[in-house]
């Protein structure tokens, strides 16, 4: 037994077993990510330009983080 989750966009639908290997494979980036001994939110632009291409930046008070993607 399984459920359908849809996207914004209407056009894709997930089944259960989809949804627990995203949530599967976020624990190991988490994990993965965490043994740097880093602050986690470094690590955002790198995992974005990985996922969906382009240059990244991640700013606060303390730190700057940024990955460009070469096209």
């Amino acid at each position: 037994m399984g459920f359908d989750l849809q996207t914004l966009e209407g056009d894709a639908n997930m089944d259960a077993e989809e949804i627990r290997a995203i949530f599967k494979f976020s624990a190991l980036e988490k994990s993965i990510i965490s043994s740097f001994g880093i602050q986690e939110e470094l690590f955002l632009p790198f995992l974005l330009s990985l996922k969906s291409g382009g240059s990244w930046s991640y700013t606060s008070e303390e730190t700057k983080s940024i990955a460009v993607k070469s096209q």
